[in-house]
């Protein structure tokens, strides 16, 4: 009955926005005020897949969206299991972050083991028709505003601030230095730089920044 109903109506709108975001709006008294953004510490991840001009040209749309539908749900258990939400599908690039809205303390660490599952898991897996398919992840740590911007009748979650932007300027770095995860140094700190193998690159002028910033390659993890 309405118990049922309600239930099916959480699960319906949990596939359009975070779950936290979901509950946020189901149970609001006062219902959520459009703006309603807040600072916090979060860790972005901007992953993009290679080449992606020229699959969109080989495969037909519908195997094209076939084949990325996959690919985002390949990508989407390790970011889920180590608890970094999804806030953004953007054609074939995935924005996730860690700690808004979904709270965790380890962030920073979680996103990086995030990015290495999905590289080990692209190293094996194949998707549409037996297609192997490479990304590149730029992470970076910083405080951004999240919440829910539009209009009264229409909202979305987002993360929004230059630190999302940084993100995405290290994912295109890989590129130049021929990596496959880069991150930034307040990253590496947060996460723990005995945690994992970290690679100095370069003191990078990241664009949207007066100052460079050391940018570090992803190896592995330590193992203790």
């Amino acid at each position: 009955t309405y118990a049922v109903t309600e239930s099916a109506s959480n699960q319906d709108l949990a596939r359009f926005v975070p779950a936290e975001v979901a509950s946020l709006i189901k149970t609001s008294i006062d219902g959520v005020q459009v703006g309603s953004g807040e600072p916090r510490e979060a860790t972005v991840l901007f992953l993009d897949l290679e080449g992606f001009t020229s699959l969109s040209e080989r495969l037909t749309p519908q195997d094209l969206v076939r084949t990325l539908n996959a690919f985002y749900a390949a990508a989407a258990e390790p970011i889920s299991r180590h608890d970094g939400v999804i806030t953004q599908f953007q054609g074939d690039a995935i924005l996730a972050t860690f700690n808004a809205p979904r709270l965790n303390p380890d962030h920073a660490a979680n996103a990086i083991l995030a990015a290495l599952a999905i590289q080990a898991l692209l190293k094996v897996q194949t998707f549409g028709d037996g297609l192997a398919l490479r990304a590149r992840i730029g992470i970076n740590t910083g405080v951004v505003i999240h919440g829910l911007i539009g209009t009264p009748d229409r909202l979305g979650y987002t993360v929004i601030g230059d630190e999302v932007n940084i993100a995405a300027r290290l994912e295109a770095l890989n590129k130049t230095y021929g990596t496959s995860i880069i991150v930034s140094e307040p990253t590496r700190d947060r996460a723990g730089p005995q945690r994992f193998a970290f690679e100095l690159l370069d003191e990078a002028l990241v664009r949207g920044r007066t100052m460079p910033t050391r940018i570090y390659k992803v190896a592995g993890a330590v193992v203790p």
